[in-house]
């Protein structure tokens, strides 16, 4: 009696796979090579298993699968063309715009991106005229935002970015000013219109209780600000070799500082030897001039820091 012979590696998968693909069995294709991408997840087998979901429907399960190889996707114009066809089926149109504003600023793949930019403009009116209800569902997220937890408000505000450009702009002017929300969500939101560079000037609720006018096309990204960027650099100088232990912990809350006051933050923060030497001496870590802490650049400093601190104990 003749043996039944069972796959049992990579390539075996990938025989059968192919053998199912030439048969246009396409779902049967896909359980082998999910095998074999079990054994060996390689870009190239992520790509085929990529199309093939696209092709059978699996749209949302394609999108997740392509976030294993995120810049592979976006290296080439042939794997970027199909990760631009899943933003745009999976309804991911913010993220499909900060894309298209990165190729443009990059000057990459310019035959595409004017074919691309149609694309997202019929996609989002063809939601908005024919996929009310979703919308709809999307809107709804925001009815009790303040009320759930910090991870949950961002889990929705992620999904609101499958929201339509002019929608995704009219919810975030009513939850960038509502006090009740927390002001890490806000801040999130800030971020998402900075990312896509809006081009509204919008109202925010800031930190202090402040409502500051935004125009996030004009703004840079948090982990960009210069004088964040100059301070950390400063920093990471001074403990590196001396006090490794420390640095991560002072990095740590020089970043979450200068993330509370986004985006005006080189406008509170504007003196990177000032500051690295104000958290120095906070925690007796070097040896700093006296004169420039007891000076009115360096007291003022230091009051800032006091209402930060004092601001991460008790935000909402």
């Amino acid at each position: 009696m003749k043996q039944v012979e069972f796959p049992n590696d990579y390539e075996d998968f990938l025989r059968l796979g192919e053998g199912a693909v030439a048969a246009g069995d396409l779902l049967l294709a896909i359980q082998h090579y999910q095998a074999a991408y079990q054994i060996g997840a390689t870009f190239s087998l992520n790509y085929i298993l990529v199309n093939l979901l696209i092709e059978v429907g699996e749209n949302q399960k394609a999108y997740t699968l392509a976030g294993d190889f995120p810049q592979e996707y976006l290296a080439e114009t042939d794997t970027f063309k199909t990760y631009w066809q899943l933003l745009i089926l999976n309804r991911q149109f913010l993220e499909a715009r900060k894309w298209l504003l990165y190729f443009q600023r990059q000057e990459k793949y310019e035959d595409f991106l004017t074919i691309a930019q149609q694309q997202l403009a019929e996609a989002e009116a063809y939601v908005l005229k024919f996929e009310k209800q979703r919308i709809q569902r999307l809107l709804t997220l925001t009815d009790d935002l303040a009320t759930v937890s910090l991870n949950q408000q961002f889990a929705r505000i992620k999904e609101l970015k499958e929201l339509p450009y002019e929608k995704f702009i009219q919810v975030s002017r009513k939850l960038l000013i509502q006090p009740e929300l927390n002001y890490f969500s806000r801040l999130r939101l800030v971020e998402d219109l900075v990312e896509i560079a809006a081009n509204q000037e919008i109202d925010f609720l800031w930190y202090n209780g402040e409502i500051k006018t935004l125009l996030p096309k004009a703004m840079t990204m948090p982990a960009e600000v210069a004088n964040y960027l100059a301070s950390a650099k400063l920093l990471r100088e001074a403990l590196e070799d001396d006090n490794p232990v420390m640095l991560p912990a002072l990095l740590d809350e020089l970043k979450l500082h200068f993330a509370i006051v986004y985006p005006f933050s080189d406008e509170v923060f504007t003196q990177p030897q000032l500051i690295v030497a104000s958290y120095l001496a906070d925690y007796q870590l070097a040896d700093v001039d006296e004169a420039l802490l007891f000076s009115p650049a360096g007291q003022a400093l230091q009051a800032q820091k006091q209402k930060l601190r004092e601001f991460t104990l008790n935000f909402n």
